[in-house]
């Protein structure tokens, strides 16, 4: 699959750095590739996505990277390694143990903001000062509880990462060019509700203020811009003197919103829960007593276990009773253990012969070259390929070029519009009348799990290829009501395959394999309640390729 990486900072400005590596493919081996072409060693190389930090030992799978997601990279500012020799401390005999202490500038229980890795801050509460034993007096270590998640460890931070709690609310009028104020941001949806960082503001103009967010503990800078209304400026604390601070009543102080880590209980720290509790008494307490199963990622009380347990175990890898396999079990020789009772349950366990269509053990299946012919994101006919061309798999599709994901049905870019669709009678509201047809966006299904293929289960969205597909239309962008192109051959042209699949739907589908059609353009888009009764993004196409339809030869 194709993804990109784009530098932390820069603008969507076409200068992406496009990589074609697998899902399965490991984060080192994509750092390895970043290092390759652009010349930025691996361990500089910062890679985020959708806020979390990616590991060198984990799979891109295990993050859900999707085709075209992007990756954020930071660069490490350089170090100056004997301006750095020469900050080292010269007391060389300082002991590991640490001491109990007390600060100039904070106390046990004040409120702070402490910020994590990302450089985001977060509300809590100081549980501890301490300092190790001989060290000077300014290198404290601060012991802090997040206020606005569960009760969990304590942070463990120094003095540059924490600050007094920002409480006082920031008018519009009350800042100006230059100031640095804390607001809430998500770096990867601006329009939904993210986590608080620094914002130094450089411009304001009628309707936003734009600005850098400092992202990350080496405060890299990224442009933004944040909407004039918004309530939810604050002012930054600076620390002050114990015996000069001014007190504050924080009790009538709410705190500020994030978002949820559980949609379902709302994070609610005493509502029991079957998503984020204990899957037996779907309790939150005692978080230090609860295993996580390395399968399933659930969680259990060790006193719920039957038989319960009376510590944590030992062991590297804990698995719950729905997971575990019996490993003392004796089997004849050549046999295997049997299923854990979750893979017991599924029909391929059982034996049990599925009616459903998975592309004869090749929808999936690799490809063994790629076209370079013209570009992964060239417009129009390929140079030789004829209307009408078959292929028997899809892969063997991607490979000509025509059409690249293997299973996607839409491939283009959010940014510029889609380059070629699969029609393939997945969706119930697709209409074909050969020369034009109607086409159903992608989404709203729920594919969670083993599920390939589902009914509709939610509304649709105007994003990722849908807006791809959009963009090809030659009329303005509307997200809200669509758009009909009064020029409708100006638009920009999509190549169309229609799979045999389609053919219980439709005449103009082969009997078998996949066949290309021609190019077609985007007349209108439009939302619309689809027979499921959920919003769907429908898309009226019409033929427009000098050669012959294969039907009409």
């Amino acid at each position: 699959m194709y993804i990109k990486v784009r530098k932390l900072g820069d603008k969507n400005n076409g200068e992406d750095l496009s990589i074609n590596i697998s899902k399965r493919a490991a984060v080192q081996e994509l750092r390895e590739i970043i290092c390759k072409e652009l010349g930025i060693p691996s361990e500089k190389q910062r890679l985020f996505y959708k806020g979390k930090l990616l590991i060198d030992d984990h799979h891109l799978i295990e993050y859900d990277v999707q085709l075209n997601d992007v990756i954020q990279l930071m660069v490490k500012a350089e170090i100056n390694i004997k301006d750095a020799e020469t900050e080292k401390p010269t007391c060389t005999s300082q002991s590991n143990e640490e001491e109990d202490c007390e600060s100039a500038y904070y106390r046990i229980d004040d409120n702070v903001d402490v910020q994590d890795t990302l450089g985001a801050w977060f509300e809590g509460k100081i549980k501890r000062i301490t300092r190790k034993i001989g060290a000077d007096e300014s290198d404290l270590t601060f012991h802090v509880t997040r206020l606005s998640e569960l009760q969990r460890d304590p942070l463990v931070v120094n003095s540059s990462e924490i600050r007094p709690r920002s409480h006082q609310v920031l008018q519009s009028k009350d800042v100006g060019v230059g100031y640095t104020v804390l607001v809430n941001y998500n770096i990867d949806d601006p329009k939904s509700r993210g986590y608080w960082y620094d914002f130094q503001i450089t411009k304001i103009s009628g309707k936003s203020f734009t600005g850098m967010i400092l992202f990350g503990q080496e405060r890299t800078p990224i442009c933004c811009q944040i909407p004039l209304y918004t309530k939810e400026l604050y002012k930054l604390e600076q620390p002050c003197l114990i015996e000069k601070k001014i007190e504050v009543d924080y009790s009538k102080v709410p705190l500020r919103k994030i978002p949820f880590n559980c949609l379902r209980c709302k994070d609610h720290p005493t509502r029991t829960c079957k998503d984020c509790g204990c899957k037996v008494c779907f309790g939150k307490n005692n978080w230090d007593k609860i295993l996580l199963c390395d399968e399933c990622d659930d969680g259990y009380h060790i006193g719920c276990l039957s038989p319960p347990l009376t510590e944590i175990p030992k062991e590297d890898e804990w698995f719950c009773p729905q997971c575990k396999t019996d490993e003392n079990e004796i089997v004849k020789a050549g046999d295997k253990l049997k299923f854990s009772k979750k893979k017991a349950n599924m029909p391929s366990a059982k034996g049990e012969a599925s009616a459903r269509d998975w592309g004869r053990g090749m929808a999936c299946v690799g490809r063994t070259k790629e076209c370079t012919i013209v570009s992964k994101d060239h417009l129009g006919p390929i140079p030789g390929i004829e209307v009408g061309t078959c292929w028997k798999f899809r892969f063997q599709v991607s490979e000509a070029g025509i059409h690249r994901p293997i299973v996607a049905g839409i491939h283009g870019s959010e940014s510029t519009c889609a380059y070629s669709i699969v029609l393939s009678g997945g969706y119930e509201d697709d209409i074909d009348y050969g020369n034009e047809f109607y086409y159903t966006g992608s989404g709203g299904r729920d594919l969670s799990g083993n599920k390939r293929i589902n009914e509709q289960s939610c509304d649709q969205v105007l994003t990722r290829m849908n807006k791809a597909l959009a963009m090809n239309c030659n009329a303005k962008f509307n997200a809200k009501d669509g758009a009909e192109a009064e020029n409708w051959q100006g638009g920009k042209p999509v190549r169309v395959v229609r799979n045999f699949k389609l053919r219980k739907h439709s005449k103009y589908a082969p009997a078998d394999g996949n066949r290309y059609d021609g190019v077609y353009k985007v007349v209108k888009y439009y939302p619309e309640k689809g027979k499921s009764g959920f919003i769907i993004w429908r898309y009226f196409l019409r033929r427009d390729d000098p050669a012959p339809a294969p039907w009409d030869k």
